[in-house]
């Protein structure tokens, strides 16, 4: 039966995780409400006569590496940028997981680190998230994505990969076919990359899976 976590479970497995003060804590908490009214994490069930909301192992783990995202002193727009980065299917092959995950194929990449996690020999994963900012307008990039330690570098089309059509001031244009055939052609504009994070997320996620 998959384990269910509570706000306050959470936090506090966190804040032992990581040996906080008490006042700490009640931050990590408060963090905790607030991606839940954001719904950046989603509630599993409500159990008890309160109806006390409680989250499963996908959902705790979610809540996890986002307090961290948050705790490296990334924002809310971070935050909508990997909104996606959960459900994307990881790379075909990689040694010890099974073609499926929840009867999902290929397997969703948390479903992935998860797995993983769980198996003493498996290497780690790290959530890598690159900020990139547009030259002509200024505007936020935000592009997130799971790797394993055992992976090549990114193929030259990843939007993760600095290379190809994602490289530094690189400007591509983009086709787009309308329904009468006709093609229109779109600039995605130059952008440079102005950092990068990588957080190790199956030792942020390890101590939530503990019996």
């Amino acid at each position: 039966m998959n384990k269910l976590y509570g706000l306050t479970a959470i936090a506090e497995t966190v804040a032992e995780s990581i040996g906080v003060s008490d006042e700490k804590k009640s931050l990590i908490h408060r963090q905790l409400k607030h991606l839940l009214a954001t719904k950046a994490i989603l509630p599993t069930d409500r159990i008890g006569g309160r109806g006390d909301t409680v989250f499963d192992e996908r959902e705790a783990s979610k809540a996890r590496i986002q307090l961290a995202v948050m705790d490296a002193g990334l924002d809310a727009k971070t935050l909508t940028g990997i909104e996606k980065v959960w459900d994307r299917g990881i790379e075909f092959g990689l040694e010890g997981l099974p073609l499926s995950i929840n009867e999902t194929f290929p397997p969703r990449a948390l479903d992935a680190v998860l797995y993983d996690a769980r198996r003493e020999d498996a290497p780690e994963w790290f959530l890598v998230i690159v900020v990139r900012r547009n030259v002509e307008t200024g505007e936020r990039l935000i592009v997130g994505v799971f790797r394993r330690a055992d992976q090549n570098a990114f193929a030259d089309d990843d939007p993760a990969s600095g290379k190809g059509p994602f490289a530094d001031n690189v400007e591509v244009s983009e086709g787009h076919v309308a329904s009468n055939g006709e093609v229109t052609w779109e600039s995605r504009g130059r952008h440079l990359t102005i950092a990068e994070f990588r957080f190790p997320v199956t030792k942020l996620i390890k101590p939530l899976l503990m019996d």
